[in-house]
Parts: C-alpha cells; structure tokens; sequence
C-alpha cells in the first residue's frame, strides 16, 4: 500500500497504533494436529453477504504483539471500554467489556463493574481475572507493544523488575469488579484503554495454547462481534459473526479479508466487484484517475484522519523569533488554495492544533484569516534583511510536498519575504532539526490515542520535546499548562483548556501555521449499507452493522 506519509514529522509514540503490516506467516510445522490448513479459506463457506477487504497479512493474530493486525484486533477481540464515532463526527467514550465505571474525586483511581455476560468465542467467561491478566503481560512480555498505555498504573516498576507478582495497582473486587489506581490523574486514561493494543485476551487460552496464542486461530478465541475462521497465512483470512457474542448478533455476515499490496491489482479488484471497501490510501497514485471515471465519485464515504499538517516556525530563528514575522505568514498564506491545489479541497482547513474526529476538537475554534493585506502591513517597516526566510527541505520530499513548498515560496514573496527553498539529505534534516536549526518546513502529527493529549504533548509539553521537533517553542508558563493539563480531573475543564491552550500557542503565539486535515476516502460498493469509518480509518473500524446486498449490488 502506498501511503503519503511526511517524511518530516510523524507523531506515533505507540508502534501498537499504526502496526499491522507483519511479514505473511508460515504454517508452523509443528502446528495441533486439529489445526487444517486449505488452499482456500472460503472453500466449505457460503460468503456470499460477507464484506470483502484489503488487509495486510498480519504477523501475528495475537493482540497485544507487534505485528497484529488492528483490523482484526477490533472487531475479534474487546476493550474494557472503546470509542464510539457518532453521526455528527464526533467520538466519545462507551462502555464494553465494562458497563460502568467511577472516578475518585482525585481522578488517581478508577472502579470498573463489569459485564457479567462476556463470553470468549470458546465459551469461557471473561472476569476481572482477565483483565488484570491482559495488563500485566502488556507490560512485562518484550513483543507487547501497549506498555506505554498502561506505565501510570500504580506498581508497574515493582511488576517489570519482579519484585511483585501482580501489578499493586490493580485491585480484583470480585469476579466482575476491579479497582485500578494510578500515580496521578490521567484524562488520558480511558483513551488509551480503547486502544487496540490494550485488548483483552483470555488468559487461560494463552496459557494453554503457549506458543500457538495468535498463530493458530483455533487456538486464539476473542470475545468480540467476530471469530476467526480460516486463513491460508498469506493470502487471505475469513472471520465470520459470532452468533452467540454477548453484545448481540451482528448484522454483519463475516469479513473476507485479502492480502493484496499491488495498486492496479486493487483497483480492478474493486472495480469488478471481488472487493466491496476499498481505502483509496492503497491506490495512492491512481486516486485521480480513479475518481474521474465515471459513476465513481458517487461510490465515495469521506472521514476524517488523525493527522494534522502545519508548516513549522522555528522561534530561535533570528528572522522567525519576531513575533509579527511570523503573524505576517500565519495571515499570509492562503491556506485555502494550497489544500484545494494539493488535494482538490479534500479536507479540512485546521486553525489549531486538534484535528476533526479527535475528542475535544473545537468546531467553533476562530478561524484563522487569509488578510494579504494585513500581512503586508505587519512587514511595512521591517528592514529588507529580516524578510529573507529560508524553507528547509528533504531530498526525498515527495511531490506533493514539493510543490508545497512552492506554492508557499510565491505566496510569500508576494507578501515582500525573500525565500530561498534549501535542500538536505534526508539525514542532516533530521540532524538539523533535532538540534533546532531548520528554519521552516512542513510537519504532520498524527496521535496514538484519541485524545487532545496526543496532539499538544509531543510538540509543547517540554522545552526539550519542541526544540527536538523544531519548534523551539519559548512560552514556558503555556508548556506547564499542556504537561498540567492531562492531570485536570473535570472532562469539561481539561477540554476546555486545551482549546485555550490551542488559540495560545497557534494563534496567540503564532508558533506554527496550521493548514489542514485531509479527508479519508474510500470507495464503497453499492451492496454495502452502514459502513461508516473510524477516527483511525479502516484499520480500527469494526464492521458489526454493516450489511451487503449482492442483489441490491448489481442492480
């Protein structure tokens, strides 16, 4: 799959997040004899009204390992809690595995009460038990890749250096009860526990299957709308409804999911009906193209990303570091045009820092204006030196980021700047910019979790963080407000400041010129109903309300 990614700033603190592109498994030789590999995972299987996908063959099925496939770790397996996206576009908190929680008047320590009615795919309940077993191998097992969801749990030293058995933090209530404390308040919290790396796995399956867990799956029961049901370990996977999952039936007959990397393949793949979803990402190249044929654009659902794009202002630069500098090309750049000339308007126009589809996005944020006019006041009486501005460059930008940078470059020397677009090896960018030398340059930001935390603390919870990113950002009293601001125990106040935390930083302080979040397309067959994308796109939606309809398909 050929993805635009930023080769200049890519904000993933959780490997768990973006995995799921694991080398194709071999059968091991070794493998229960219960265990029947075929050629075809559909063979024996009416898949007629399953939904059918493109995935990367996964490197593994168990949850918590690098190498999962978050497709699958969504919709086989559950959360004790798990995000909801809702009609209007926003996302928020819901129960799961537990159906109700409370929250100390400190915000240090949460107590879960739990479904009662959870049941693995291989019938065994699901209890407190579980749970706290889940935990305890994400932080201690070295493939596990949430443990940096889990660090602020009470007693996490003591478990990883085994002076302690179990996590101190982690108090079992009762067979559907359990207390969890933290070192201190984390609004953060229930986000990360809905990530897909912080799945629940049963923990006497793992212990039975050994080696097996998340290679065979028989031998790897999840508790969610889905099971595993066939796979030939390079080219396809089948998971079909689990009937009896304790949430209901869903309406959703099963996934077909194909192992398929060349673009073209893809295309015809969906354009002669063998694929029902397809993630215009996997068809980069083509996208244009595509959505000029005709009857094509109609097929179209649109998301919002995680991603956030925004051209960097260094503030140790000696032009950068005057504040109306960089207020004159904030105002000066028509932002508009750029995202209607890189990517035909598809997205939308960010005059902050958190992006669409994020908890605690700001829809009502004031905008920020394109005022040419303003600009060029703000520069009147500058000395001819302190226009002369330089954009730094990898050499192995793509072209979008090119011609980024060159529609920047006329924009701004309209305004009266002298720019000069300097290119570095892909080795020195990063050198330069880790020790706060570039001067200007585009960034993107993605989050690991959905949370306002994801997006303010890599870039402005430390002097240190936004000098290696190259921000160099100088508000220290604004800095301890963003690292404050995920121990406020209040939902509404912790949301509430960081949208004054936001206009601050990006519209008081001018620390970077936002620009957009692109949409995510994908091309929907007319058989499929209710698909509606996750905040992360594809690979964490689950897929229980969908239906398909060959019938209504073909007409």
């Amino acid at each position: 799959m050929r993805k635009e990614i930023s080769l200049i700033l890519i904000v993933t603190i959780l490997a768990a997040v973006l995995a799921g592109c694991g080398r194709p498994m071999e059968v091991p030789s070794n493998a229960p004899s219960t265990v029947t590999t075929v050629s075809d995972p559909e063979e024996g299987r009416d898949t007629t009204s399953y939904l059918r996908l493109v995935m990367n063959t996964p490197g593994t099925l168990d949850p918590q390992k690098a190498g999962a496939s978050n497709l699958l770790t969504m919709n086989v397996f559950d959360r004790l809690v798990e995000l909801q996206e809702n009609a209007d576009g926003t996302s928020e908190i819901v129960p799961s595995i537990a159906k109700s929680w409370m929250v100390s008047s400190d915000g240090k320590t949460y107590q879960f009460a739990l479904n009662d009615t959870v049941r693995f795919h291989d019938g065994q309940p699901l209890t407190a038990n579980d749970i706290r077993y889940s935990y305890e191998r994400i932080l201690t097992e070295p493939e596990c890749t949430g443990a940096p969801l889990l660090e602020n749990i009470a007693g996490v030293k003591e478990l990883q250096e085994k002076t302690e058995k179990h996590l101190s933090g982690i108090e079992i209530l009762g067979d559907y009860s359990l207390k969890i404390t933290l070192t201190e308040a984390d609004g953060s919290f229930l986000a990360k526990l809905a990530s897909p790396a912080a799945s629940i796995v049963n923990r006497k399956s793992v212990k039975k299957a050994g080696k097996y867990f998340g290679q065979i799956p028989e031998e790897t029961p999840g508790s969610g709308f889905f099971r595993f049901d066939g796979w030939d370990y390079s080219t396809k996977m089948v998971v079909s409804a689990y009937e009896g999952c304790w949430k209901g039936e869903p309406s959703c007959a099963g996934l077909v999911l194909l192992n398929v990397e060349d673009e073209e393949h893809c295309r015809d793949l969906f354009e002669g009906g063998e694929l029902d979803v397809l993630d215009l990402d996997r068809i980069y190249s083509q996208q244009e193209s595509f959505l000029k044929e005709e009857g094509m654009a109609e097929t179209i659902v649109r998301a919002p990303r995680e991603e956030i794009h925004f051209i960097v202002l260094n503030e140790s630069d000696d032009v950068l570091k005057d504040p109306e500098i960089r207020r004159a090309l904030q105002i000066g750049t028509d932002r508009k045009t750029l995202l209607e000339k890189l990517y035909d308007g598809e997205g939308t126009l960010i005059h902050g820092i958190i992006p669409p589809g994020v908890i605690g996005y700001d829809a009502e944020m004031e905008e920020i204006p394109y005022d040419k006019k303003e600009a060029e006041k703000l520069l009147k009486e500058k000395d001819p030196e302190d226009l002369e501005i330089r954009i730094c460059c990898p050499e192995s930008a793509n072209d979008t980021e090119v011609k980024l940078y060159q529609l920047l470059k006329e924009q701004w020397e309209e305004l009266g700047f002298k720019v000069k677009i300097k290119k570095l090896s892909l080795k020195q960018f990063g050198k330069e910019r880790v020790e706060g030398n570039l001067s200007i340059f585009r960034g993107t930001g993605v989050g690991d979790i959905n949370d306002p935390s994801a997006y303010l603390e890599p870039f402005f919870g430390s002097e240190e963080t936004s000098r290696s990113y190259g921000l160099c950002y100088q508000n220290r009293a604004v800095i301890t407000r963003v690292k404050k601001a995920r121990t406020i125990v209040d939902a509404d106040e912790r949301m509430e400041e960081y949208h004054a935390l936001e206009k601050q930083i990006v519209q008081d302080d001018t620390a970077w010129i936002p620009l957009y979040s692109r949409n995510h397309l994908f091309a929907v067959n007319a058989a499929v109903k209710n698909f509606v994308p996750a905040w992360l796109g594809n690979d964490i939606t689950i897929y229980n309300k969908v239906t398909v309809n060959r019938e209504r398909g073909a007409k």
